[in-house]
């Protein structure tokens, strides 16, 4: 009586596992693209895309800064001190507004593409093909 519950879960298993055999569909998608390469190819193309996220991102604080320069023009008197003219501290504030748009203006055009990851994968296909076709292999 004890083997019996055994037999009849493999029973019960092999018509289970024939049942999804006869009804399913598998459908496969599995084609790929593999990209072989060293860890130090992989640092420094990473490397090279943080510094492209990172100067995607570097207009943020000239606009900080050429902002609170542009509210503080208007909303001050300017006066002597440290024995230097107002008119001194106002062309110094007027200066520092200019230099701090053009940095803006610089920053906004370098950050003009966004780097995405497609562009990571690229760079090292890229690697990966000019080293191939260097070497004469196809």
């Amino acid at each position: 009586m004890l083997n019996k519950a055994p037999d009849q879960a493999n029973i019960l298993r092999e018509y289970a596992g024939t049942m999804i055999r006869e009804t399913s569909k598998v459908h496969s998608n599995l084609g790929q693209q593999i990209v072989i390469t060293t860890e130090d190819k992989i640092r420094i193309c990473l490397m090279i895309h943080l510094a492209r996220m990172e100067k995607h991102r570097g207009w943020t604080t000239p606009l900080g800064i050429f902002l609170t320069l542009l509210v503080v023009f208007p909303t001050t008197t300017f006066q002597s001190w440290l024995n230097i003219p107002a008119e001194t501290w106002q062309a110094v504030l007027i200066l520092s507004c200019v230099l701090s748009f053009i940095w803006l203006c610089i920053s906004a055009w370098g950050a003009r593409t966004k780097p995405s990851i497609d562009n990571v994968i690229f760079e090292l296909k890229k690697s990966s093909l000019t080293e191939t076709e260097g070497n004469g292999a196809n």
